[in-house]
């Protein structure tokens, strides 16, 4: 009971963070390799699959949801910059203004 009154739900205990927990299955998609849409969704569903099994926080869930979510914007970005180029060439994605 809190000073209110109030009923308290007792503190989560992640597993997160234990030295024995099972590997975040997310991690093992992602150090595969292949670097495909198809895998991105695999991992992203796999991170779900994490947090809502203890293996990963919620903090580290959403790190690497705000990750992800970056590079999609990376990829939307170069997709964007990347069309109409010289004699059928794609242009070249410049993150600076060198």
């Amino acid at each position: 009971m809190s000073r209110k009154g109030q009923s308290v739900a007792p503190k989560s205990h992640s597993n997160a963070n234990h030295p024995n927990a099972a590997p975040s299955t997310a991690l093992q998609v992602i150090r595969s390799g292949e670097k495909t849409a198809d895998r991105f969704i695999e991992a992203m569903w796999n991170l779900m699959g994490d947090i809502l099994g203890d293996t990963v926080t919620p903090a580290q869930g959403q790190a690497a949801c705000k990750a992800g979510q970056n590079l999609m914007k990376m990829l939307e970005m170069q997709e964007r910059a990347t069309k109409g180029g010289h004699n059928g060439q794609p242009k070249q994605l410049k993150l600076t203004k060198a």
